[in-house]
């Protein structure tokens, strides 16, 4: 009897599973400067449900200004970024930002934002349910001169068990190829002409877990950023509860 006690503990506490629902996407690769891009989510909202923006642009001569990346939306949710690629050394100037416990919306129109004259431009948006909190992020990846071998790889290692893996990958440059979504990822949205990819996987470990983006070349540069999303807990904490001949999930109180 203790054993199934402890088994229905464990099912009546699962965590709820992370889906992906939609997402929206906007580029313009060519020499043409932008501030800021928009892209719009049809539907939007929900208890549990987590946005992440990604965004991506070139600063020609400069290498890549440490600049306040930034991401609002019609429907009020606050965006914090977890990521970027930034510098000298940095082609392409790269960042992912999250938000959590998102406002409902009939329509959310994503504008993501760098406060420069930036042009080759690529932003984005997808939303999940299922999602809690921000877990960690990855070390970004980086080719920034020159050949690399494919595949952009980069770890993000989580404090939780079965986490959303997110992560956004792009290439460019002399001879650069196209890419796509890595071993055991789903791929979402792709830039123009298949130069970015944004991609998800669930179920991550706790520890060390490897994000991958496919390439066609090494040639040129390549960046891939990466963050993990904790799993939402369930609406309510439920305990076995012991009636006579029967057992069942009751709310603890």
């Amino acid at each position: 009897m203790q054993r199934v006690l402890v088994i229905l503990a464990l099912l009546c506490s699962v965590a709820v599973a992370q889906t992906y629902l939609h997402s929206c996407n906007n580029s313009d690769e060519s020499p043409t400067d932008y501030t800021s891009m928009a892209c719009t989510l049809t539907v939007t909202g929900g208890a549990g449900h987590a946005i992440v923006a990604w965004g991506s642009y070139y600063q020609g001569g400069v290498g890549c200004e440490a600049t306040a990346a930034s991401a609002a939306d019609t429907a009020g949710n606050i965006y914090t970024i977890r990521t970027q690629a930034t510098g000298v050394d940095v082609v392409d100037c790269n960042f992912l930002l999250v938000a959590t416990g998102v406002t409902g919306n009939t329509s959310n129109t994503v504008t993501v934002s760098w406060g420069v004259n930036a042009s080759f431009v690529s932003v984005g948006a997808a939303e999940f349910s299922g999602v809690g909190v921000f877990d960690a992020a990855a070390t970004p990846f980086n080719a920034a001169r020159g050949a690399w071998t494919p595949p952009m790889s980069t770890t993000v290692t989580t404090a939780s068990a079965g986490d959303l893996l997110f992560g956004f990958g792009i290439t460019g440059g002399s001879g650069a190829g196209t890419v796509s979504p890595g071993t055991g990822f789903t791929g979402i949205a792709t830039g123009t002409s298949g130069v970015s990819v944004a991609e998800y996987a669930t179920g991550g470990a706790a520890g060390s877990n490897a994000v991958t983006v496919a390439a066609t070349s090494g040639v040129g540069y390549g960046m891939l950023l990466a963050v993990a999303l904790v799993p939402s807990s369930p609406p309510a904490s439920y305990v076995p509860r012991h009636h006579g001949g029967t057992i069942c999930c009751a709310k603890e109180q």
